[in-house]
């Protein structure tokens, strides 16, 4: 999970946020003040409405996180993987480590988030019935008010029947179940996904040039992100179908290079240039004086190291424990190990034998060349 801010952990979830929420809190925040509680809410000071809305865009994103821990706390409960939640200028994303084992434990995590909305909002509400009881509502009840309304409004959008939003996951998973494919499941939920996309698209800038509405702009937005994420789910799944006959020994590297483990990052990189070692290996052993790999190192941790410090920064300072890291065997089917190992699609992992030992890499770049292949074959 990569966020711009590390928030910290809820329930042992880590929790980060993008730069991009800060931008958007701060629109809400500007929004509200300049243009809904004025009008709302007129006659009060100008720091009230700026007090408000800040209050009610901060708790809108808490609203968001509620969300997403509903599908965490549900994933957990059914074994799958979770490596933390990102709240993000569209929203919130909870990124799973591997994917659900059937379609009912699909439908159920996806379920969670919208139901969890629902709870949110019919909290707001009762807080607003309570607090007009008490007292007149003015502006806290507004802000109440609102809050209900939005994360109502919120729990409904998402249970459109579209990947990636979560309807579209109970969609995929429904077409599952049918069919019995997982692919199938989304390719279905990613070409209603990729229609509404499309349909918001269209509607936005029909809303911005007709109706002169800066609230266009937003829904083309959306419109696009939401093509543009069934388009991958789409690919992802064409992926996935091209490899199901495949095992993973058919695409990992082989001959693994090897760091010694005194070795600072610049001896290293020099050792591979001086070597020629292909440039697609993307993972590498580090070995112990006594011969035994104990550790792996990617080729992007090799990259962080800044230049200044290559020279000083051992590559056994900047590896991984070889016991701690995902690693597959040659034999497994890569459509097994890919549901088990989430973090395939994005990084290498270590390919080991039966008896433990380094016998190559698997990544990304393995899986599209394998996927690429079969597409110009067929």
């Amino acid at each position: 999970m990569r966020d711009d801010l590390r928030l910290g952990t809820i329930a042992g979830i880590p929790v980060g946020i993008s730069w991009g929420l800060v931008v958007i809190v701060g629109a809400f925040t500007w929004l509200l003040a300049s243009s809904r509680w004025p009008v709302t809410q007129p006659d009060l000071p100008t720091s009230a409405y700026w007090s408000a809305g800040f209050a009610a865009a901060a708790l809108l994103f808490f609203s968001v996180l509620i969300h997403e821990l509903g599908h965490a706390v549900v994933a957990r409960r059914k074994e799958v993987g979770v490596e933390g939640i990102t709240l993000w200028a569209l929203g919130g994303a909870t990124h799973l480590r591997n994917d659900s084992p059937n379609p009912g434990s699909e439908l159920q995590i996806a379920a969670a988030g919208p139901l969890a909305s629902v709870g949110v909002g019919v909290a707001f509400a009762g807080a607003y019935q309570l607090w007009s009881a008490v007292a007149d509502p003015g502006l806290t009840g507004s802000v109440l008010r609102w809050l209900a309304i939005v994360n109502i409004a919120l729990a409904v959008f998402n249970l459109l029947p579209a990947l990636p939003l979560d309807g579209g996951r109970i969609l995929a998973a429904a077409a599952w179940k049918v069919t019995g494919n997982r692919s199938t499941g989304t390719r279905v939920g990613a070409g209603v996904g990729r229609a509404m996309g499309v349909a918001l698209m269209a509607f936005g800038v029909y809303e911005s040039f007709v109706w002169s509405s800066t609230g266009g702009v937003w829904t083309a937005a959306i419109g696009w992100f939401i093509f543009g994420a069934a388009t991958h789910e789409r690919e992802r799944a064409a992926v996935t179908d091209r490899l199901a006959d495949k095992s993973v020994a058919d695409l990992m590297l082989r001959d693994v290079p090897v760091a010694e483990d005194w070795m600072t990052v610049e001896t290293f990189r020099a050792h591979l240039a001086q070597d020629s070692v292909d440039s697609s290996h993307e993972l590498f052993g580090v070995r112990a004086f006594d011969g035994s790999i104990t550790a792996v190192v990617t080729s992007e941790a090799l990259d962080r190291v800044p230049e200044a410090s290559r020279a000083y920064v051992r590559v056994l300072q900047i590896a991984e424990p070889a016991t701690s890291v995902p690693r597959v065997e040659p034999t497994d089917a890569v459509t097994d190990a890919l549901a088990d190992h989430e973090e395939l699609r994005v990084r290498p992992i270590a390919v080991v034998d039966h008896a433990g030992r380094l016998v190559g890499s698997i990544g990304p770049a393995q899986l599209l060349a394998a996927g690429a292949r079969d597409r110009a074959g067929a």
